[in-house]
């Protein structure tokens, strides 16, 4: 559904939340707009969420198409 877009730095190589957030900015979109037509609720499941700089951009692309509820875990 989502999908990186932009080959940029890998989240671990940089150092702090800052660095994270500008690293993703417009590196993710939704390809498929139709993906997300019905969908009202969207689940993410990460393992490592240090600065939730990844989930966050991605909640923001989501909500952008129309979900209207990101929940991480």
């Amino acid at each position: 559904m989502v999908e990186r877009v932009h080959n940029t730095t890998p989240q671990t190589e940089l150092a702090d939340a800052r660095a994270r957030r500008k690293n993703l900015k417009a590196a993710l979109a939704i390809q498929d707009s139709k993906a997300t037509k019905n969908v009202r609720c969207v689940t993410i499941i990460d393992e490592v969420v240090t600065t939730a700089a990844t989930v966050s951009a991605m909640a923001a692309c989501l909500k952008q198409h129309g979900i209207r509820r990101v929940d991480l875990y």
